[in-house]
């Protein structure tokens, strides 16, 4: 009985890690859209270089925060599901 009840609050855990993990990725590929779109508004000359520099700074600062958030949740995930298991 009390296992069944550490597995199924163990399940819950494991969905919500999963559920962030989605999220973040979610995140990292908007960043990844958006550097796109940046360099190719540069190559059009509608922003000055000093200008995507500074966004592209900026936006890989956030990807870097992206992902350790998600190599945490990979981690997290894979020992929820070897409990699981």
């Amino acid at each position: 009985m009390l296992g069944d009840a550490l597995r199924r609050q163990l399940d819950v855990l494991a969905a919500e890690s999963t559920k962030r993990l989605t999220a973040a990725k979610t995140v990292q590929r908007r960043l990844e859209c958006e550097r796109e779109k940046l360099l190719h508004t540069h190559y059009v000359d509608a922003i000055p270089l000093d200008v995507l520099k500074r966004e592209q700074r900026h936006i890989s600062r956030e990807l870097r925060g992206v992902d350790r958030q998600m190599a945490g949740l990979d981690v997290e995930v894979t020992e929820q599901q070897a409990l699981v298991g």
